[in-house]
């Protein structure tokens, strides 16, 4: 099975700013996918590799600016990862569909196995002929 990878990304904006996504690697191909907020994370150049930083070696020796940041990205690394675990086989559309829902309903009522049967379709769609 080839490894699933989740790590940070982000988007440049016009005012030097950055747009912080996640990203989902998977069979060498690579996805980002922006945090489902009502508003999106978005902090400065120089802000984003202490981000970064903090998130992969979880040095304390960091600003509370970054601090804050990160906790408002953090949950949203930990839902890619509980949904990740969820899909077999993984795909990046159902993947979408789950992690881009994720902020309107709680992550455990998401992830529920009637939500994600054993094949990984969270989209149970069953049609009816009307003739």
């Amino acid at each position: 099975m080839n490894a699933i990878s989740v790590n940070l990304s982000f988007d440049t904006l016009k005012d030097d700013r950055v747009s912080v996504k996640i990203r989902i690697t998977f069979k060498r191909e690579q996805r980002k996918y922006a945090l489902p907020n009502a508003e999106p994370v978005i902090v400065s150049k120089a802000v984003y590799p202490k981000i970064v930083l903090f998130h992969t070696t979880g040095n304390l020796r960091v600003s509370e600016e970054v601090r804050q940041q990160y906790f408002l990205i953090r949950p949203h690394l930990e839902t890619a990862k509980a949904i990740i675990k969820k899909l077999s086989p993984f795909d990046f559309k159902t993947f979408k569909i789950l992690f881009s829902n994720s902020g309107a309903e709680s992550t455990s009522q998401k992830l529920s196995d009637s939500h994600v049967p054993s094949n990984g379709n969270p989209l149970n769609i069953h049609t009816r002929s009307n003739y």
